[in-house]
């Protein structure tokens, strides 16, 4: 199965349901920490949850290596961790 087809939606601005090691997609672009636009529909895992789940940061590998802090409202979706 592929990521994107493994994805569950989940309402922008849901944070509870997800945790760290989760996988995100974006909903709009975003500012990586180093400057870049990271695109609308890129998806990376969450490896810090900030403020009780009002933002993350993300680490994204493609289409580049990048971190971002991301707001819920800004993830359209997410697929659970299962370890």
């Amino acid at each position: 199965m592929s990521v994107v087809a493994a994805f569950a939606r989940s309402s922008p601005g849901s944070p509870a349901e997800i945790r760290e090691l989760d996988l995100v997609r974006l909903a709009v672009p975003v500012r990586s920490d180093a400057g870049q636009d990271v695109p609308a529909g890129a998806v990376g895992t969450v490896v810090g949850i900030w403020a009780g789940g009002s933002g993350f940061e993300v680490e994204f590998s493609e289409p580049f290596e990048a971190l971002a802090t991301v707001r819920s409202r800004e993830i359209s979706d997410h697929q659970p961790f299962h370890g």
